[in-house]
Parts: C-alpha cells; sequence; structure tokens
C-alpha cells in the first residue's frame, strides 16, 4: 500500500517455472554438466552456456559431483499490459542456461515469472526498494536448496540438482536496477559492471583495465555499525550506488555486478549502430546541397532489390526514430553503399565507408554461434578498429564527447561475458520483448 493505492506483486513460484520448462517442449535438450567443447582444431570452444566458464566453476563448487546443475535465466522489463487494464508493469521472465543458445532463443523455451508492480509517481529510491523487495519475494525457494538439493520430477523420474542464478539479460537501464547504480553517464562511476570514472567512460584504450564491482565489497558498508544512514549514504554515493540492500546478494555463485551481460540488440542493433547513423547523417546534413544528398541516399535505399531476409523502410530513412532492431540490421547491410560518395572530402568519407566496413565484419562475427580464444582476440582487434575510427570523426561532435555507457560495455565487458556464459547470440532480448506483445501486452 502507498498513497492509499494498493499494489500486487502477481508471480508464479519459481520451482514450477522450472519444472515446467525441464517437462516441455525442449526439455530432452537440456545439458545438466559442463560440457568441454572443441573446434575441428583441437581449440576450447565457447559456444552454449553449458561450455563456458560459469557453467565449469559452479560444477566444481557443488558437494554431489554426480548432481546436475540447473543455471537460470532472468530477463526483465518494463511494459504496458493491456489484459491488467492498461497498468504499467516490471515482467520478469526466465528461462535455463541448460538449454542450447539456439533452442533457448524460442519462445517455448521461456516462461513468465511475474509482474512487479510499479508504483505511482515513486521516487528513485522507492522504485528500487520496491523492485528488490519483489525480487526477494521471487527467488525466496531457491535459498534453501544452495547447500542441499532440489529434487524434480524429470519426464516422470525423479532426479536431484542444484539450482543457481545464472546471469541477467536486459537493456541498460534494467541492468542498472538490478545492480541499484546510478544511471546517468554523468556519475562519478557511471558503469554497473565496473568502477570506470566518468571521464574515462568513452577511452578506447584497450590497455586500460578497471576494477570490478564485487559484492562482497559493497555488503561491508552494510554491515558496518558504525556508519550511520547519512554516512552509508554519503560512501554509497561516491561509488554511484542507491541505498538499497541487494535482493541477489544472498545468491550463492551469483556476482550480480557482472551478471547483468551486454544485451547485443540494445548496445549493437538499437544502440551503437543508431549512433553512428545519427552523427553520419548529421555530418551530411552540414554537407553544401546537403537536401539533393539526402535524397540520393534515400533513392539508393529505396532503388536496392528485395530479396529474401531483406526488408528496407520504402521511404529510406526519414522515419528511422521509430525503426525497429529488424529495420536497424537491415539497414547495417546496405548503408555502407548508400553514403558512400555523399561527403565532399574523400578524406572522411572514405574513413566513413571504413568505419560502417569495420562495423560489419565485428558485428558478423560477434554473431557466431561459438569463439576460440583466436576467435575472441581476432574479436576484440576488430572492435577496437572500429572504435578508433568512430572516435576519432565523432568524438568532437558528440555532446557527451561519446560517453556512451553502451561503447564502454562493448569494448570493456563483451569479451569476458563470452567466456563466462558463452556465446552472445543467447544474451539477446528479442523473443522476449516478441513475447510481450504476443501474451503480454
Amino acid at each position: 500500500m502507498y498513497n492509499n493505492q494498493q499494489y500486487v506483486l502477481r508471480h508464479r513460484n519459481i520451482i514450477a517455472c522450472i519444472k515446467e520448462m525441464l517437462n516441455g517442449e525442449y526439455g530432452d535438450t537440456c545439458q545438466f554438466f559442463y560440457k568441454e567443447e572443441f573446434d575441428k582444431s583441437g581449440n576450447q570452444l565457447y559456444s552454449d552456456p553449458y561450455t563456458a566458464d560459469w557453467f565449469k566453476q559452479t560444477q566444481y563448487s557443488i558437494k554431489n559431483s554426480k548432481s546436475g546443475i540447473i543455471g537460470l535465466i532472468l530477463y526483465s522489463d518494463a511494459t504496458i499490459c493491456d489484459i491488467l487494464g492498461k497498468n504499467q508493469k516490471h515482467l520478469i521472465f526466465v528461462s535455463l542456461s541448460n538449454f542450447p543458445n539456439n533452442v533457448r532463443n524460442k519462445e517455448k523455451a521461456k516462461v513468465l515469472l511475474g509482474y512487479i508492480p510499479i508504483i505511482n509517481n515513486a521516487n528513485v529510491e522507492l522504485y528500487l526498494q520496491n523492485y528488490h523487495k519483489s525480487i526477494e519475494i521471487l527467488l525466496h525457494p531457491l535459498l534453501s536448496q544452495y547447500n542441499s538439493e532440489a529434487w524434480i520430477t524429470v519426464n516422470g523420474e525423479p532426479k536431484h540438482f542444484y539450482i543457481f542464478l545464472s546471469y541477467g539479460i536486459s537493456d541498460m537501464k534494467e541492468a542498472n536496477n538490478a545492480c541499484a547504480t546510478y544511471q546517468s553517464y554523468n556519475a562519478l562511476f557511471p558503469c554497473h559492471s565496473c568502477l570506470v570514472p566518468r571521464e574515462y567512460l568513452s577511452s578506447i584504450d584497450h590497455n586500460l583495465i578497471f576494477s570490478e564491482r564485487f559484492t562482497c565489497d559493497i555488503k561491508t558498508y552494510f554491515m558496518d555499525n558504525s556508519l550511520q544512514a547519512k554516512n552509508l549514504n554519503n560512501e554509497l554515493h561516491k561509488l554511484s550506488l542507491h541505498p538499497i540492500k541487494n535482493a541477489f546478494w544472498n545468491h550463492k555463485n551469483f556476482e550480480v555486478y557482472s551478471s547483468f551481460v551486454p544485451d547485443i540488440m540494445h548496445i549493437c542493433d538499437l544502440g551503437l549502430f543508431v549512433y553512428m547513423v545519427n552523427f553520419t547523417m548529421e555530418k551530411l546534413e552540414k554537407e553544401s546541397q546537403s537536401e539533393k544528398k539526402i535524397k540520393i541516399l534515400n533513392n539508393r535505399l529505396s532503388s536496392i532489390p528485395r530479396y529474401y531476409k531483406l526488408s528496407l523502410p520504402s521511404k529510406g530513412i526519414i522515419n528511422r526514430t521509430n525503426f525497429t532492431a529488424n529495420d536497424w540490421r537491415n539497414i547495417m547491410k546496405v548503408f555502407i553503399f548508400t553514403i558512400n560518395g555523399l561527403i565532399k572530402d574523400e578524406q572522411t568519407n572514405n574513413l566513413i565507408v571504413e568505419y560502417f566496413q569495420k562495423w560489419n565484419e565485428f558485428y558478423l562475427l560477434l554473431r557466431s554461434s561459438g569463439f576460440t580464444e583466436n576467435c575472441l582476440n581476432s574479436l576484440s582487434q576488430k572492435i577496437y578498429e572500429w572504435a578508433n575510427i568512430f572516435s576519432f570523426l565523432f568524438k568532437s561532435h558528440s555532446k557527451s564527447g561519446l560517453q556512451l555507457p553502451k561503447l564502454h560495455s562493448l569494448l570493456h565487458h563483451i569479451i569476458p561475458s563470452i567466456k563466462k556464459y558463452g556465446a552472445p547470440t543467447g544474451f539477446s532480448t528479442e523473443t522476449y520483448e516478441s513475447l510481450h506483445k504476443k501474451f503480454v501486452k
């Protein structure tokens, strides 16, 4: 109850959700033990979540080596729910890292866990208190089995498992909610995963290493009885943290600050690529005869023959504020051809063409189903090659000086996430968002 209005947490039991998925259409595809995978040359391959480091480390940490591991993946987002009187709710979906990526990206490999109520006119701290209290309730059934085992009947046969939170998928805003970190890029430490100082957020120096955020360090502030509320708030403010006891702290083998992974759709498709196009269009608009050149660009787009899996907007990029992630992915395939030759300065024109080319090179590699160490090194190199041109061209034109959390996340957190959780094709929120439209909204 808040301001005489009642708010209800609607949810299912998370164990029941797990049982539903294990006994569902794709239950027989689940892998419950770490599976070391290699390419044709014998190099270790990071592909599905159970081939990556989190699964390996978690399996080594349990008491009974014969017990399987169930890894839970959380996805959260706020949306308008038509079926609940057009109220805004915070949805929580759950899936399993035991599914192969090609299965887990299907709709039936996910279950709606609950609707977290959103308090009207709440300040940030009240909003986060409500969010974390709700998460505490949703995940409470997991706590009792961390030091023992959970027996779950799978296809009529009882089996024992250890159930852990594996990782979370979300956009940047939701990751900040889960970590109770400040959302502004102007914060002293604007990343939810690490302690990158504000002035280094736009850095593209691959040699820079930033300290990670760790639960054990942050919990000590709350355990320090000598800190009064005001002093506690001040100490947390220095770390760009809200004074909220995080609901994820009590969950074993889950480091919340590094476990909300970079979502490829929001970071790349709806994030950095949009910045690239917008910055390029701003540069084009400053050219002489800019209207004529923009018309040429749109005509080039509209004249490209459509074919299977290439659906381009009929009006070019005039209405790009309404583009979906799929629209932007299609634009990605052809934009390099439509912009070439429209910038008068030859050096600038060639650099813009090159940075769209560099983007496509690393983006295609990023969508791979598996990575060896050599592949990861190549991916990292291609990302930094693109970032260097991006920074050179547009840092002085960006109002924030390219202080983009999404850029920082791509440069510094995508490679560690692949090693820990597998190929980023499993990090996509796209099928979750389609579930919003079909079954929730």
